[in-house]
């Protein structure tokens, strides 16, 4: 497999260290920790299953033990696919704990994306779901792999029949720390996470105990947290936000987190409510729809926080949710390469959080740059560029790190901002070329290089598509061989027959006769949203 190491450096590390930015404990210690100090204090909620932190750590220490008998540990990685269920958080503490790196996927992943991921990484171990309403995970592990041309035992949660190692087996094997690889070292590389790229493929973005830690305390500083809060976690634990919040924050903190596999606005209430949850992060989407069931009760949220993220946030969307729930309401602003860079803070003027995506937290560092890497001043728009205690140590594959990084070590954002006198910053827009849908980074160069392998298809481009409900939908425009016709429907068939997750597939579908060009040569991407955009205005 590749050598999981750090990549790229933060040129600021031995500062950080120096400040207190950054500590030296390994994310599974803190919840070892717990287990001793708040044994019987409540850890994890899935529907009916209650775990407190002492059985939330027996788990943890039991599943570690399997792993490393099945050769999981230092020099490896695991890939885990789950749903929001609580072996999700008990997998990943348990990878880390074996001295591996965890490496979480979305569950929507298919064929496509995770013989991109076996084929890079090389997993010693794959976890996957054994329910799904209509696809086996096993299978298309199983699928994937081989075509991967790798093999690794599978091992299978919640099995609705026999398709591998079960999960639940693993989990009686004895805690015995003597057997599991020592301690690794803050600075190891324990995490990677996916995320699409402008430029096609997924990318795995190295994170270290160190950057995964720091970033969940700062939402803990921010936002005043303590262990009389409760997590509502319906966002995906694969995610870096999700990850943060429904798995690292919660140890540092000493609170329970409720995890849901499956959003519904109304189930969410309802959970929200019996459990007195108090913080949450979550997609436009997701808070658009708690408003709307909120505001059809008349009742206020327990909910005392809500970050908002993932997609543009409408200034109007946070005043309204602010005034239903009666919740603090603020707009984030990160990435899986420098998971959290700007909120709005609980003494900041409601407006300016409504308006803005925030100021910087905690130690990041923020500066705006011109295509020819000047310094822009206050309010000038241009690319984002930042470095901070978080800040990823590189992908998986190095030769991209180039792309990522200036000379000097900040991560390049890719997004269009400005930054008042104030320190507000407010994203303008997007050099990426890429589609948020309901929150997901969905790469529109990836749906053109599949499309381009479509026997009718000659020529293609995508370019989002606003959506009320998810925010932007990918729209494919398309130029056909002679003769050759293409339905909506026929795009969907082809990519369900390539393996790819259901989030790419277009869902609109514009057929032309030529693309337009700039001068330079490329597709005019401005004019294609413009076209899209009179489309919408004369209807």
């Amino acid at each position: 497999m590749v050598a999981l190491t750090a990549t790229a450096l933060n040129p600021l590390t031995d500062h950080y260290a120096q400040t207190g930015a950054i500590g030296s404990t390994l994310v599974w210690e803190l919840l070892r920790d717990l287990a001793e100090t708040n044994p019987n204090d409540l850890a994890i909620v899935d529907g009916d299953v209650r775990l407190t932190f002492a059985e939330y750590w027996y788990r943890v220490e039991s599943l570690a033990v399997s792993l490393t008998s099945l050769g999981v540990g230092p020099g490896t990685c695991v890939v885990y696919q789950l749903p929001n269920w609580w072996e999700h958080l008990v997998a990943h503490l348990a990878i880390v704990r074996a001295g591996s790196v965890a490496v979480p996927v979305v569950t929507m992943f298919r064929e496509h994306e995770l013989r991109h991921i076996f084929a890079e990484l090389e997993p010693s171990c794959v976890i996957v779901a054994g329910q799904a309403s209509d696809i086996s995970p096993a299978a298309v592990a199983r699928r994937s792999l081989a075509d991967a041309g790798h093999d690794c035992p599978l091992v299978v949660v919640r099995p609705l029949e026999v398709d591998g190692l079960d999960f639940a087996d693993l989990l009686a094997a004895a805690p015995d720390p003597s057997v599991i690889a020592p301690p690794a070292s803050p600075s190891d590389v324990c995490a990677v996470i996916y995320t699409s790229g402008s430029t096609g493929s997924p990318k795995g973005v190295l994170h270290t105990h160190q950057t995964l830690l720091c970033d969940a305390k700062s939402r803990i500083d921010d936002f005043g947290i303590t262990s009389a809060d409760v997590i509502f976690m319906p966002s995906s634990l694969a995610h870096i936000a999700g990850l943060s919040y429904g798995a690292h924050l919660p140890l540092l903190a000493a609170l329970p987190t409720i995890v849901v596999d499956r959003w519904s606005p109304v189930d969410a209430v309802e959970l929200i409510e019996r459990h007195q949850a108090t913080i949450m992060n979550g997609a436009p989407l997701m808070l658009r729809g708690l408003t709307e069931e909120y505001g059809r009760s008349g009742q206020k949220s327990r909910l005392r926080v809500f970050a908002c993220g993932g997609a543009d946030v409408s200034e109007q969307l946070v005043h309204d949710a602010a005034r239903v729930l009666g919740s603090f309401v603020t707009r984030a602003y990160g990435c899986s390469e420098i998971p959290t860079l700007t909120w709005g803070g609980l003494k900041d003027d409601p407006a300016r959080v409504a308006s803005t995506d925030g100021r910087a937290i905690g130690a990041v560092e923020l500066r705006v740059v011109s295509d020819d890497g000047s310094i822009l001043g206050v309010d000038e728009v241009g690319e984002c560029e930042a470095i901070g205690p978080e800040r990823c140590v590189g992908y998986v594959d190095p030769d991209l790190n180039s792309e990522l990084f200036t000379a000097d070590g900040w991560v390049r954002t890719g997004d269009l901002v400005s930054i008042d006198a104030d320190g507000y910053l407010t994203v303008r827009g997007r050099k990426k070329d890429i589609i948020v849908r309901a929150g997901e980074n969905i790469s529109a160069r990836e749906i053109e290089l599949l499309l381009l392998d479509h026997p009718d298809v000659e020529d293609t481009a995508v370019v989002p598509i606003p959506d009320e409900r998810l925010g932007e939908k990918a729209c494919a425009f398309v130029v056909l061989g002679e003769g050759r016709r293409l339905e909506l429907d026929d795009v969907k068939q082809y990519f369900a027959a390539q393996g790819v997750a259901k989030i790419k597939w277009p869902e609109s579908l514009r057929v032309v006769g030529a693309l337009p060009r700039t001068g330079f040569g490329k597709v005019d991407k401005p004019q294609l949203r413009s076209m899209l955009a009179k489309e919408n205005a004369d209807r």
